[in-house]
C-alpha cells in the first residue's frame, strides 16, 4: 500500500516504475537518491528549535 500512496502523491517525486510482466521494477539508484533527498528536509530541520518552546522562554 505505501508504494501506491507514494506513487499517488506527486509532490513526494518518488520515482516511477518501469512494468515488465505487469510487474514494477525500480531502478535502485534512484530509489536511493529518492531516499537521500526524502532525508535531507529532516535533517535541516531537526538543527532547528521547536518554535513552540522558543515562544515559552
Amino acid at each position: 500500500m505505501t508504494l501506491w500512496r507514494w506513487l499517488q502523491r506527486p509532490d513526494l517525486s518518488f520515482p516511477k516504475p518501469a512494468y515488465i510482466a505487469r510487474r514494477r521494477y525500480w531502478r535502485e539508484a534512484e530509489i536511493l537518491a529518492w531516499l537521500d533527498e526524502q532525508a535531507k528536509p529532516q535533517e535541516e530541520a531537526s538543527s532547528e528549535p521547536i518554535p513552540f518552546l522558543r515562544s515559552m522562554r
